[in-house]
């Protein structure tokens, strides 16, 4: 059963105004950082291009060195299928990037 090998599901509009803070690097997927900018959906985005985002996103995050990319996830005609820990990653990645920024802040704050 696929709940077993893919315990969690993300829509791709869902991911994309998720984790879009991950795009970073490639002109790529700098394009998918202004496109969601802010976790923003263009109006009437087509699901073909939510999900060719969704893939570039997540195959220029997901490519740690022991795993390949394609066996951390799976992308089907209106989801994606995460194996267990590749949720978590992303998860992980973007609290990264969120505290960073909150330290540089409160440093600007402090003075």
């Amino acid at each position: 059963k696929m709940s077993h090998t893919f315990p969690n599901t993300q829509s791709f509009g869902n991911i994309l105004q998720r984790f879009w803070v991950l795009a970073s690097g490639t002109n790529d997927l700098r394009q998918i950082r202004q496109t969601y900018n802010f976790g923003k959906l263009p109006r009437k985005q087509k699901i073909e291009s939510l999900r060719d985002d969704c893939e570039v996103l997540l195959r220029g995050f997901l490519k740690p060195p022991a795993v390949d990319a394609s066996q951390a996830f799976v992308i089907g005609k209106t989801k994606v299928y995460f194996r267990p820990g590749g949720i978590e990653n992303l998860e992980r990645e973007r609290s990264k990037i969120f505290n960073r920024a909150a330290s540089l802040v409160q440093a600007r704050v402090r003075g």
